[in-house]
C-alpha cells in the first residue's frame, strides 16, 4: 500500500490523479497511508500531516466519497476514498413530465438539505436575521415537501408557529400532495402552480417570502417574478430569503461549485450574475441586503 509521511500535498494529489486516470470505476476504493491527523492537532503537533478536513476536500474535488479512515498504528492511518458514480446526478435526469423532475419519486427527493450542516446553519441564521414575529404570513416558492417550513419550529415558539399563516407553491403535484400530508394544520395552504403564473393565485401580501433553489430555474421569467414579489406580494415592512445553489449532488454526495453546460469544472459566473441582479433590484426598493453561504448562497433582504 502506498505510504506518505512527510511528502507535500502536491505529491499526494499527483498520485491520486494517476490512480483515477488508471481506473475510475464507480465504487472503487483508493487507499493510502498517511500520518495520523490527531498527532498534528494544536500548536504542539508532533508530526507533519493533514487534517481530516483536508482529506474530505480532496475526496470531494476528485468526485470521491471519503470513507471512515482506519487506524494503521499509533502514527499512521489508512485514508480511504471511494469513486462516485457520476451517472447518479439528478440534474441530468429526464422525465416524461417536467414538473415531476422534483417530485416524490425523483432522485432529487432523496436530497435532504436540512441534513447538510452548511445549509442548515446558514438557513437558521437567515431566519434569525429576519426575526419572524407572531401572526406573520410566509410564502415559500418552490416549497416541494416543505422542509423550510419544518425548520421554523426551531426559531419560533410553538405558540408563535401555530399563529403563522404558511403558504407554499410548487409545480410538482406529487410534492404538493406530500406537503399537504406532512402539514395538515389549518395554518398551512399549498398550491400546485407555475411560479410564472403567481399573479393568478391572488395570494395577497406577506411579511416573509422564501425561495430556495428555484429562482434560477430554466424557463422562469426572473425579472417579472421578482417585480411581482416586491410590488404585489411584499408588505411595506417585509423580508425576502432566497438561496442559490453553489453545488451539485453526485451519487448522494454534495460537491462544491455551480456548474454550467459545456464546462468540466465549476464555473461561478452565471451564479454571481444572478445574485448580483437580485441584490441590485432589492436595494433599489429600499431593502437592506446581506449575502453569505458556501454550498448555497443566501440572499437576505429586509426593509
Amino acid at each position: 500500500m502506498k505510504k506518505f509521511t512527510t511528502e507535500p500535498l502536491i505529491e499526494i494529489v499527483w498520485w491520486l490523479q494517476q490512480q483515477l486516470e488508471r481506473d475510475s470505476t464507480p465504487g472503487r476504493i483508493i487507499e493510502f497511508l498517511r500520518t495520523n491527523p490527531d498527532l498534528r492537532a494544536g500548536k504542539e503537533g508532533k508530526l507533519p500531516g493533514h487534517s481530516l478536513k483536508n482529506w474530505l476536500d480532496l475526496a470531494e474535488y476528485f468526485n470521491c466519497r471519503l470513507l471512515l479512515p482506519h487506524l494503521q498504528d499509533s502514527n499512521l492511518v489508512r485514508i480511504r476514498m471511494q469513486v462516485l458514480d457520476s451517472k447518479h446526478d439528478w440534474h441530468k435526469n429526464l422525465t416524461d413530465d417536467a414538473t415531476e423532475k422534483y417530485g416524490v419519486d425523483s432522485e432529487y427527493a432523496g436530497i435532504e438539505k436540512l441534513e447538510e450542516p452548511y445549509f442548515l446553519l446558514d438557513y437558521l441564521h437567515c431566519l434569525r436575521i429576519v426575526s419572524i414575529q407572531s401572526g406573520w404570513r410566509i410564502l415559500n416558492l418552490g416549497v416541494n415537501r416543505g422542509d423550510e417550513f419544518a425548520a421554523l419550529n426551531y426559531v419560533v415558539s410553538p405558540e408563535d408557529f401555530a399563529s403563522l399563516h404558511l403558504v407554499g407553491v410548487d409545480h410538482s403535484e406529487s410534492a404538493i400532495q406530500a406537503a399537504r400530508l406532512r402539514f395538515s394544520e389549518n395554518n398551512h395552504t399549498f398550491f400546485c402552480s407555475d411560479i410564472n403564473k403567481l399573479h393568478e393565485l391572488n395570494l395577497g401580501r406577506f411579511e416573509l417570502i422564501i425561495s430556495i433553489s428555484t429562482l434560477q430555474s430554466p424557463g422562469l421569467d426572473r425579472e417579472t417574478v421578482l417585480r411581482q414579489l416586491v410590488q404585489q406580494q411584499c408588505k411595506d415592512k417585509s423580508a425576502l430569503l432566497f438561496a442559490f445553489p453553489n453545488c451539485r449532488y453526485i451519487d448522494g454526495e454534495i460537491k462544491y461549485g455551480a456548474m454550467m453546460r459545456n464546462y468540466s469544472t465549476s464555473e461561478l459566473s452565471l451564479l454571481v450574475k444572478d445574485v448580483s441582479f437580485y441584490k441590485k433590484y432589492l436595494q433599489q426598493h429600499k431593502f437592506k441586503v446581506r449575502i453569505f453561504g458556501k454550498y448555497y448562497l443566501f440572499v437576505v433582504a429586509v426593509r
